[in-house]
């Protein structure tokens, strides 16, 4: 296209425009007042049909006061003038537009008129003078119904309408009564009290073509159509009403709206039409800016499949590591098997403190295993908080003892010390803090080949009931250069210094940094190369509460107490087995039951037959809290019989429901002999009363490893015969578990119970990282919409542990048949 044609197109166009808009405008104005005329037509016609229903309901409603009087004077054979006059004048008062209500003899003569004034005129009136009058006699004598009379000339004035309703007696035919509606009161009466129009619309009422009403708006409108008419029947006869509009109404609410929308859209088509005369140089400004626009849409969509590239690599590093860690974890968990089992051997106090500090070692090593198989949850923000008492002391000392053996293989010094109240018990997350000083102190321990490394730990009071803990690592390392400080707290990033140790995933930090955030906590680094490194990790923490605490360590809460009678409630025949015997070692009188209601039952037979119940959580028929609040009802009082719960479930919101429901305290599983005993001599030991209404408690915390030491403890406890049932029932009931989660189309609400029982069983059993697994489904279940996708996991995970309980047995049982004991 030429320049010369782009001009020329460039001056039609806002004429076209112009054109265009003149026609939309002329369109639109057409359509508004047909709009108009349309809707006053429908109006108008409704407004007609109201007004024939009024006069309808109107007239039908005075028929049956008329009629009450026919009735009576045919039941009474007749009635007297003064009996007529009273009922006549009290219906003409509440029939509005009444006239007059009259009674003509046999021979239709007038000769009874209420009220009389005003109508003196047809007292003696022969009804029959008139033709009209006459048909309309004639009609309501011979069917004997009320009758409808056409327009007539009343004899009072004016023009009216008259209703005949035959009288009859035994005698025959006894007279008419008869009611007179003068047209122009009646009409106008009732359309100025029920009609909306009135005032506003013209009306005019016809019958067989007489006009009976019109009022002066009707006569005076001049409508640019004819009158909007509507019929309506009532008695035989035929009104006819039309209405007509005012000028206001005619043109409708807005007269002037057309003309000012088709003038608005010609105003429009000027200002587009100047805009377009004015926009032409602008047109090759608009083309380059497209093909701009195209280029970053292009590298929108790069960028788009570079993102989507980078997703999928993430998600195949994840697989990497969670596969890699699976690996590793199964060796891992054999060598701290075996290091429990010899440290049950009487040992020299040196080698048991070395073996002490590989098992820790060795604990925390899975830890980190159990972090990294945990990253896709610290990467989308969802790893579980669980808080818990601990002091610092204690924190310090464990991680420093973790790493004192390396520090003192290298030749470094390893020290730490407290600013404030080290041994204070405080309530936080423990584990995570933990796991965080781990990865601090175990990077400035790698990294430093001579010098110093030392942990200061300050614990501040901020509040009554909260402490700031600052942990300073100092190290006298390598240093890590300014351009790498923010670096190394990026994912699978190292420094030079990490990078030529060799060591470590480059996982420590990152995880730590995002642990310490999600505590609301902060990670800082200040270094220096050739001088050594301070990483320094703030955290809030509150204050223990005063609630139970059982110290387990403590020789009293060890010891047995003298035997008592104790009830246990618990659906898992392997838990049944392990707690009942455990008991028993203690010289205690056992009863086990199965579910909730069981429970109960026993309580209501012998409520005072039992010291003490331990409840389980989650079985069938009724649960652990339903029981509890059921055995309360029963024995009201904690201090004649304390209710323990039995469970795996000890988040604080389920601690405070058990304690709701009735129960005084919580044993967390995997069952420990010691703790057993610990709560036992709490609630019932000689040296300490039964309380009123203790407050719960509880300590420990699910792990997520396979631990056969504590299969070992178990089996320690009993005979060959009973341990080899145990892991008989153990097995029996994992493999049917696994062939209940097969079947298809598994009902949600069975899954749950299903994994409850195998999360019981197994960290009963040591079997914690399918009890970690089992939990989870059990937990996220309700919330997905693909329940096999937690479920096939699930059953992985239940073969893997059977296969391992299977390798493992050589190490528990000698060939003899004997049960190995350290």
């Amino acid at each position: 296209m030429t320049e010369e044609t782009r001009a020329t197109m460039a001056r039609l166009t806002p004429i076209l425009i112009i054109l265009a808009f003149t026609g939309l405008s002329i369109a639109c104005w057409s359509y508004l007042e047909n709009g108009y005329r349309q809707q006053a037509q429908s109006r108008m016609e409704a407004e007609a049909g109201s007004v024939g229903t009024l006069i309808k309901l109107d007239l039908e409603s005075g028929i049956p006061a008329l009629k009450r009087m026919v009735s009576r004077w045919e039941t009474n054979g007749g009635l007297k003038e003064r009996e007529f006059i009273r009922d006549a004048e009290n219906y003409v008062r509440d029939i509005p537009g009444l006239q007059a209500i009259e009674w003509a003899d046999p021979d239709f003569v007038i000769r009874w008129v209420a009220p009389l004034q005003g109508n003196e005129a047809a007292v003696g009136l022969n009804v029959k003078f008139e033709k009209r009058r006459r048909e309309a006699l004639e009609n309501a004598r011979l069917s004997e119904f009320p009758t409808l009379s056409q327009p007539i000339n009343l004899v009072q004035g004016g023009k009216g309408i008259i209703s005949y309703l035959p009288v009859y007696t035994q005698s025959g035919f006894d007279g008419m009564i008869i009611a007179v509606y003068r047209t122009d009161k009646w009409l106008s009466n009732l359309l100025e009290k029920h009609w909306e129009g009135a005032g506003r619309l013209g009306i005019s009422v016809h019958m067989n073509d007489t006009t009976i009403y019109e009022d002066p708006l009707y006569a005076a409108a001049k409508p640019d159509e004819g009158p909007h008419t509507r019929t309506t029947e009532v008695y035989g006869q035929t009104f006819s009403i039309s209405v007509v509009p005012s000028s206001g109404l005619a043109t409708g609410p807005y007269p002037y709206l057309s003309y000012q929308v088709a003038g608005a859209l010609f105003l429009v088509g000027l200002l587009i039409a100047f805009a377009a005369y004015r926009m032409y140089p602008l047109k090759r400004q608009n083309l380059e800016l497209r093909r701009e626009n195209t280029l970053l849409l292009r590298q929108s969509r790069e960028n788009y499949r570079a993102e989507n590239m980078a997703r999928t690599a993430n998600e195949a590093k994840t697989k990497f590591l969670t596969g890699m860690s699976h690996e590793i974890r199964t060796p891992l968990n054999s060598v701290l098997g075996i290091l429990q089992l010899v440290e049950k051997e009487n040992l020299p106090a040196d080698v048991a403190q070395k073996l002490a500090s590989a098992r820790k070692s060795g604990f925390y090593l899975l830890n980190l295993i159990n972090q990294v198989l945990e990253f896709t949850k610290i990467e989308n923000k969802t790893v579980e908080q669980l808080d818990e008492d601990f002091t610092v002391s204690n924190l310090v000392r464990d991680v420093h003892a973790t790493f004192s053996a390396q520090a003192k293989r290298k030749g470094i010094n390893f020290d730490y010390r407290f600013i404030g109240p080290e041994d204070e018990r405080l309530h936080g997350d423990y584990n995570h803090i933990q796991q965080i000083l781990f990865n601090l102190v175990s990077n400035a321990v790698k990294f430093t080949e001579m010098g110093t490394v030392s942990i200061l730990a300050r614990i501040h009071q901020i509040a009554e009931d909260r402490y700031r803990l600052l942990f300073e690592i100092v190290d006298t390392g390598p240093g890590i250069p300014e351009t790498d400080l923010e670096a190394i707290f990026e994912d699978f990033c190292k420094s030079d210094a990490g990078i030529n140790d060799g060591g470590g995933s480059g996982l420590g930090l990152s995880i730590s940094e995002e642990l310490a955030r999600m505590l609301g906590g902060t990670i800082t680094v200040e270094s220096t190369v050739g001088t050594g490194s301070v990483f320094k990790f703030s955290v809030e923490v509150r204050t223990a509460s005063e609630r139970q605490h059982v110290d387990t360590e403590s020789p009293v809460a060890n010891n047995p107490i003298p035997p008592k009678s104790i009830l246990v409630a618990e659906d898992n025949n392997t838990n049944q087995m392990i707690i009942r015997e455990m008991l028993k070692m203690d010289g205690h009188s056992v009863v086990v039951v199965n579910d909730g209601m069981a429970a109960v039952e026993k309580i209501q037979e012998n409520p005072a037959g039992y010291d003490l119940v331990f409840m389980d959580i989650q079985m069938p028929v009724m649960d652990g809290v339903e029981a509890t609040k059921a055995i309360r009802s029963i024995v009201p009082a904690a201090s004649d019989l304390p209710i323990l719960a039995l469970t795996a479930n000890v988040y604080p919101s389920q601690i405070d429901q058990y304690a709701a429901a009735g129960m005084q305290d919580t044993l967390t599983k995997p069952i420990v002999q010691n703790e057993l005993r610990a709560v036992l001599n709490t609630y019932l030991g000689a040296s300490t009363k039964k309380r009123q209404d203790a407050d719960t408690g509880t300590e420990g915390q699910l792990g997520d490893v396979i631990d056969l030491s504590v299969l070992g403890n178990l089996l320690d406890m009993m005979n060959n015969r009973a341990g080899r049932a145990l892991i008989h029932s153990i097995r029996r009931n994992l493999q049917k578990d696994a062939a209940r989660l097969r079947s298809e189309d598994l009902p949600t609400s069975e899954i749950v119970m299903i994994s409850h029982d195998i999360a019981g069983l197994a960290a009963n059993t040591g079997m914690k990282r399918l009890a970690a697994h089992a939990k989870n489904v059990e937990i996220e279940i309700e919330e997905t919409q693909t329940p096999q996708a937690l479920v096939a996991p699930l059953i992985l995970e239940l073969e893997l542990a059977l296969f391992e309980l299977s390798k493992a047995l050589p190490s528990l049982f000698t060939d003899e048949g004997e049960q190995k004991t350290g």
